[in-house]
């Protein structure tokens, strides 16, 4: 790993630390053709590898509803109902 490499991947092992969850996946450039599948995976230990993207895991952002109105114009725009 070299010095570039280690400030970038420090603020992953920092939010490690932290208890936030990290991804990686395979870089895209590295990967040849485009039926290879290349999902972001959940990590339960922390490594580096080259090629090797890193993120921390985005939190899942919910907003309800206004209201009553506001959520039958969302469930109409779905099928089937």
């Amino acid at each position: 790993m070299t010095r570039e490499e280690s400030k970038a991947f420090y603020p992953i092992l920092q939010a490690y630390a932290e208890g936030k969850v990290i991804e990686c996946r395979t870089k895209p450039s590295v990967v040849e053709g485009i039926d290879v599948p290349n999902d972001w995976t959940e990590m339960k230990e922390i490594e580096y590898w080259n090629n090797t993207e890193y993120r921390i895991k985005p939190e899942v952002k919910f907003r309800p509803f206004a209201n009553t109105e506001e959520c039958w114009t969302e469930m109409l725009k779905h099928q089937p109902f």
